[in-house]
């Protein structure tokens, strides 16, 4: 496959088609085309994965929710940098947090949501196979901050009117 120089220390070249999704291949490098590294880098291929659906679909602002994503074709990966899943709120202007994804099994990834969010805001989440390139699901995960229940007692007999929550 043919690359193209990008700058001093960086070269890019688009990724060859390869039918055997379970195959590494060896990656190496010439700039003369008679004279390659000997890096002993591979690169990997997976068939691409498709996602359905996901659930729980909200939770609270401060993390902690296990979200599990249903799908085909989950490539089995433990690299916590090449796979994971970006939650990007969708009115604050804050930055956006990434976790790490857990595979379960070919049809269902989890992971946990993050917190330290300042209030409840709806989020994008993504997931990526290799730290790089995003799915374009528009998956939604709505973050909920309970910030006071009024009142905070009543008597057992359920007849002591509404509770009002506010956050």
């Amino acid at each position: 496959m043919r690359g193209y120089f990008d700058s001093t220390v960086r070269i890019v070249c688009d990724s060859p088609v390869n039918e055997d999704a379970e195959e590494n291949m060896n990656f190496e490098v010439s700039l003369n085309g008679h004279d390659w590294t000997q890096t002993n880098i591979t690169y990997s291929y997976y068939r691409e994965p498709e996602m359905h659906s996901y659930f729980p679909d909200s939770g609270q602002a401060n993390g902690g929710t296990s979200i599990y994503i249903l799908g085909k074709n989950f490539p089995r990966i433990n690299n916590p940098r090449e796979f994971n899943a970006k939650f990007t709120p969708q009115s604050e202007k804050m930055a956006s947090k990434v976790m790490p994804v857990v595979w379960l099994n070919d049809t269902t990834l989890s992971v946990t949501t993050p917190g330290g969010w300042s209030q409840g805001d709806k989020m994008d989440f993504q997931i990526t196979f290799n730290g790089q390139d995003y799915d374009q699901n528009q998956f939604t995960f709505t973050f909920y901050n309970i910030a006071q229940v009024k009142p905070r007692s009543g008597p057992s007999d359920g007849l002591g009117g509404d509770i009002v929550i506010t956050g």
